[in-house]
């Protein structure tokens, strides 16, 4: 999938000598084949990658990064034979959690739930990215019996050595939730207010359903079995730019297929399965689906 992520790690990858190659549609791979991919990162640099870029895979991978949105999943994963994955470590990027057994069911028992954060790029056309951060992204990974845990640490030594940290985690319960609680919060209340952060933040109003749906948040991350503090949640989210916008407020805004389902709709079915308080993220969940029929 090389999207915004997907195009930005394949650039980083490349820039760094590692051979590296796109699965993408027939666009995506025609840009790249023609053209390179063009990064522009104050961390990063300015400059035009030329990785691999097939339709499918048609080779057996080291690594098989999964960095698609969810709506694009199922049609992202007719490109891999499984056969080709069989011997790899598999590593979705996506966001929420209910991929991780669809991936499984598809491609094994050889997956390491990652998770990527400190980071926004977005794509100015097919195979053109600016990556706005300028910071490193954090990159968190753990597997509960798929990988050993040796192979993620020399997987993070890897990527840590040119210039994107990552950490192993004991449990991939701890890797979803790490950055779910903070991005359901953020990425539900600017999509539905169709503002900013700082906006989110300042206003009375908003600022107390994004207090709750934290709390309500590391309530359900609690039932999963991530211990989390949402003091600390709050903090982090107080803590970034407040013209921060996120890929669900501006794919709504844009009328595109969102991962309002995969985000926010997942952690309120699970707040439900569980029996615990969801009234914030129901209130506002509600509110995002009516911008969406609105657009639709």
């Amino acid at each position: 999938g090389p999207g915004g992520i997907g195009g930005f790690l394949a650039a980083v990858f490349w820039k760094n000598k590692i051979e590296v190659t796109c699965i993408g549609t027939d666009n995506d791979t025609e840009a790249i084949k023609k053209n390179g991919f063009h990064l522009s990162s104050k961390v990063f640099g300015d400059f035009i990658a030329r990785p691999g870029a097939e339709t499918n895979l048609n080779f057996r991978p080291d690594i098989l990064l999964i960095t698609t949105k969810a709506v694009f999943l199922d049609e992202a994963l007719n490109k891999i034979n499984p056969s080709l994955v069989s011997d790899s470590v598999i590593i979705p990027l996506l966001n929420g959690f209910e991929h991780i057994g669809i991936i499984r069911k598809k491609l094994g028992n050889r997956v390491a739930v990652g998770m990527i954060g400190n980071i926004e790029v977005r794509l100015n056309a097919p195979a053109s990215a600016v990556h706005l951060t300028d910071s490193q992204p954090q990159v968190e990974i753990a597997s509960d019996g798929d990988i050993d845990k040796a192979k993620l640490l020399e997987i993070a030594g890897l990527f840590s050595s040119f210039g994107i940290p990552v950490k192993v985690l004991n449990r991939e319960s701890e890797v979803i939730w790490n950055k779910l609680t903070r991005l359901n919060a953020i990425a539900l209340t600017t999509a539905a207010s169709q503002q900013p952060l700082g906006f989110v933040r300042a206003d009375s109003w908003w600022r107390e359903k994004l207090i709750g749906i934290v709390r309500e948040g590391v309530g359900v991350a609690k039932a999963e079995g991530a211990d989390l503090d949402p003091g600390l949640v709050l903090k982090q989210i107080d803590s970034l730019p407040e013209n921060l916008t996120t890929s669900l407020q501006r794919d709504v805004a844009s009328g595109l297929l969102s991962e309002a389902e995969a985000i926010p709709g997942a952690v309120l079915r699970l707040a439900k399965k569980y029996h615990l308080p969801h009234q914030n993220l129901e209130e506002v969940f509600q509110l995002l689906k009516k911008r969406i029929d609105l657009k639709n």
